[in-house]
């Protein structure tokens, strides 16, 4: 898939794909900004999935907006 598209929409793809109201999505992410993790997150918010974030503790915008964010403490 990333070959005939491009690796930015591996995810969101597959989650188009599969991906209805109720199932449970989940995505591991320090940053929150890579760009394949952030497209796939939203596709599944737009398949009305529910969403949850692995995130470290200064991540993007995009663990704030998922079901359920789980961020790490500072230390």
């Amino acid at each position: 898939m990333a070959n005939d598209l491009d690796f930015e929409q591996v995810f969101a793809r597959q989650l188009e794909a599969v991906a209805t109201a109720g199932d449970v999505v989940w995505a591991l992410s320090t940053s929150g900004r890579s760009p394949n993790i952030v497209r796939g997150m939203a596709m599944a918010r737009a398949r009305e999935a529910i969403t949850i974030a692995f995130t470290g503790t200064r991540c993007a915008e995009w663990g704030r907006t998922c079901t359920h964010a789980l961020r790490s403490e500072e230390r």
